[in-house]
């Protein structure tokens, strides 16, 4: 693994003030393994912004439909996913890829993602399943397609029986799956999820 030289990773003040010099409105924040910096322009006018990290410090973004969070170094903490809620007042897509054990399972309240249509978990450790399907920790009222291992949502939903992950996804139109699975023929499975439900396989 190679690494720039201290000196030659500017902070994310410094970042700012520099762009500011130079006539621009934008803010930015830095990583430092491995060392990047996600620049944007204030006001944010796109409807989409792809891998976002840990380090997201937050702000307003008032036009952002599609999001994806990731992260391979460090684990996303509960509260994170409060910050991307107010930050992203109108999200309807997420993905999170994340393959990293949470250290801190509980957020300190309910997160609501109240446009929340799409999501995708496929990649994520076991923990955001929990995170996002459980109620105790995220509401979902939008929520119409979901995208998970089959293992990991069997083992949430204890073989889809658990009323409380029931909760998110009373509403779902489309289950992706991944393709090599053999759908129990459970009566249980069958009954957790709306009779209309899609099952596709990716």
């Amino acid at each position: 693994r190679s690494y720039m030289n201290s000196n030659l990773q500017p902070s994310s003040q410094v970042i700012q003030s520099t762009l500011s010099k130079n006539g621009f409105d934008a803010d930015c924040y830095v990583e430092y393994e491995p060392y990047r910096c996600h620049i944007y322009s204030l006001p944010f006018t796109l409807n989409c912004i792809h891998w976002l990290t840990s380090r997201f410090p937050g702000g307003t973004f008032i036009n952002v439909q599609t999001l994806s969070v990731f992260d391979l170094h460090h684990p996303f903490k509960p509260d994170f996913f409060a910050k991307i809620s107010s930050s992203f007042p109108v999200l309807t897509k997420l993905k999170v890829w994340n393959n990293i054990e949470q250290l801190e399972k509980q957020s300190s309240s309910i997160i609501e993602f109240t446009h929340l249509s799409q999501l995708d978990i496929d990649h994520a450790h076991i923990d955001y399943v929990e995170q996002f399907l459980s109620n105790s920790n995220t509401y979902l009222p939008a929520l119409n397609s979901l995208q998970v291992k089959y293992t990991d949502l069997a083992i949430v939903t204890n073989n889809f029986t658990r009323s409380e992950t029931q909760i998110n996804c009373s509403k779902l139109k489309t289950l992706f799956l991944e393709k090599q699975i053999y759908l129990p023929h459970s009566k249980d499975f069958y009954q957790y999820f709306p009779q209309e439900i899609k099952i596709s396989f990716v």
